[in-house]
């Protein structure tokens, strides 16, 4: 059944191994079955929300307002490594390549490995994120009005195209040529 306490769940990811529901107050919790679900973080803080969770199979990250940025290296603790920023907001994360990729507001794009520390990185684009994921050889992220980005490797994006027509142009990430 649900979790402990009532939440509103607001985003579920699926690693290969394990659920991952990420929701208001901070709420993290991890389930191998989608029938039992242990609660691994409870932040009481309003703009602590999540709204995106990705696992690179032992460590689980998740992210959200205000920029919030949250790691689990044990599947008990969920320590904030990321208090946020005003009006910033990150909406996704996806883990692939060995690298944690997360979106959000104003084109925002940041990677780490470890889900410890994070670097930002230029989108190409002021319009906000709200989707990315790794399929294995490449990283998309969409966004506001058809924003469509890809990246060979995390760091560097370019336009793909607007999302749902047209053909991708020539803006890959590095390496792609």
């Amino acid at each position: 059944g649900p979790v402990d306490s009532p939440r509103e769940w607001l985003s579920i990811t699926w690693d290969g191994g394990r659920f991952e529901a990420s929701g208001r107050g901070g709420a993290l919790a991890p389930s191998t079955d989608a029938s039992r679900w242990q609660l691994i973080g409870v932040i009481d803080i309003y703009d602590h929300t999540f709204l995106g969770a990705a696992s690179d199979g032992q460590s689980l990250v998740a992210v959200g307002w205000t920029g919030a940025i949250a790691v689990s290296h044990d599947g008990q603790t969920l320590t904030m490594v990321h208090p946020g920023y005003e009006d910033h907001h990150l909406y996704d994360v996806d883990w692939g390549n060995g690298v944690f990729v997360a979106v959000g507001s104003g084109g925002s794009v940041l990677t780490s490995a470890t889900g410890d520390q994070w670097e930002e990185h230029p989108s190409g684009t002021a319009l906000d994120l709200h989707g990315v994921r790794v399929t294995g050889e490449e990283f998309v992220g969409v966004g506001e009005s058809g924003t469509a980005l890809v990246s060979d490797d995390g760091f560097s994006w370019g336009s793909s195209g607007p999302a749902g027509g047209g053909s991708r142009g020539g803006g890959r990430g590095a390496g792609s040529e």
